[in-house]
């Protein structure tokens, strides 16, 4: 008999150093979980170079209200850190202004394992996400989830949007952290693999060719973590606002909660192609949840706020069981009022000054 999934909950957060005097991107903060614990990646900017710390064991819970105490005291020790080293802190998934040919090019060392030829490309992919893990024990369960969740990242992603700027200009799109990522192997929407052991099997012939160093050298969309038994959501742009993320965490719980069900009860949601789902990947980066999605099973256009109040629908009642819909029903103020991104457009627009921008998100990562 299948057995349900715990459910249990882990996130990972990457943060900007921000010069107090200039608002320039100076260094940053990569949380990252491994099999031996928590590591905290900082880059220094005035070596030019990574510090990995391992601050201790992932902490995986199932209660949000526990999670929010957790990233609370997290963000406060961050901001400390980067206090003692003279600078703020922002959670976004670009930096408005700083360009790539500032010092920080080592940020290529998060994608090791990517063709020797890339790096210098992907040095230039200055973008921060937020990553969310939710833990499914079955390993042939959880690559059926990540093949159905697939079709919902868009839909995940016009909610987080938070990348409007790059090198200081308008780039038209609300995610360009998602148009970037599309420059790195292994990234975006992936492929189905139906069971455990055909993934497996591609990340290992992925590693015996010398195309990865790793087995945990993918940052799809949505993934099996290769070592860890969780389904890890990796679409997400970083995000100012603590409640956002939190609010973006039980949106990702609940959605694995119902994909579990339906699997129980030998249902499951139907599976699209990957093509399809790039094209609403591509409208969610480019309008938020001002755009259009297409409901393939309508053959349709939909607005993005529409779809997803029908998705909250049916993920209500697993939130209600996880006691997390307190947390989810934030998502409706964000379709009302707008994500990160919206925020940051109407203070450019008011102003003018991408310094402007900076400073409310400076002013939301603190809370």
């Amino acid at each position: 008999m299948l057995q349900p999934p715990s459910l249990s909950l882990a996130v990972e957060e990457e943060y900007q150093w921000i010069d107090p005097e200039t608002r320039e991107m100076k260094g940053f903060l990569l949380q990252r979980i491994t099999s031996e614990g928590m590591v905290w990646r900082e880059y220094d900017p005035r070596r030019q170079q990574f510090r990995d710390e391992l601050v201790g064991s992932v902490v995986r819970m199932r209660n949000l209200s526990d999670l929010e105490s957790l990233l609370q005291e997290r963000r406060y020790i961050v901001r400390q850190r980067a206090m003692r080293r003279g600078f703020q802190v922002v959670a976004a998934g670009t930096h408005p202004f700083t360009s790539w040919q500032d010092p920080v090019e080592a940020l290529a060392e998060r994608f090791r394992g990517t063709v020797g030829t890339l790096d210098s490309m992907v040095a230039r992919l200055l973008f921060f996400g937020l990553s969310v893990q939710v833990g499914v024990e079955d390993r042939n369960l959880a690559v059926d989830i990540m093949d159905v969740a697939r079709y919902m990242m868009p839909h995940v992603l016009a909610v987080s949007a938070s990348s409007p700027f790059w090198r200081g200009e308008k780039t038209g799109l609300q995610s360009f952290r998602a148009t970037l990522l599309e420059n790195v192997p292994r990234a975006g929407v992936p492929d189905r693999f139906r069971t455990w052991s055909a993934y497996r099997r591609y990340l290992e012939s992925m590693k015996r060719t010398r195309s990865i160093a790793h087995i945990t050298d993918t940052w799809w969309d949505v993934q099996v973590h290769p070592e860890l038994p969780v389904v890890e959501f990796r679409i997400c742009d970083a995000n100012p606002r603590l409640q956002d993320v939190l609010a973006l965490v039980a949106l990702l719980q609940a959605l694995v909660a119902w994909l579990w069900d339906l699997r129980r009860r030998n249902l499951t949601f139907r599976i699209y192609h990957g093509d399809l789902i790039r094209e609403n990947r591509w409208r969610a980066a480019r309008y938020g949840l001002d755009t259009k999605l297409i409901d393939f099973g309508k053959q349709e256009e939909l607005p993005a706020r529409s779809l997803l109040r029908e998705l909250l629908h049916l993920i209500m009642g697993y939130a209600e069981q996880l006691d997390s819909w307190s947390y989810l029903e934030r998502v409706y103020s964000i379709l009302e009022l707008g994500n990160s991104a919206t925020r940051q457009m109407r203070v450019y627009e008011d102003t003018g000054n991408l310094r402007d921008v900076v400073d409310l998100l400076i002013k939301e990562t603190a809370g």
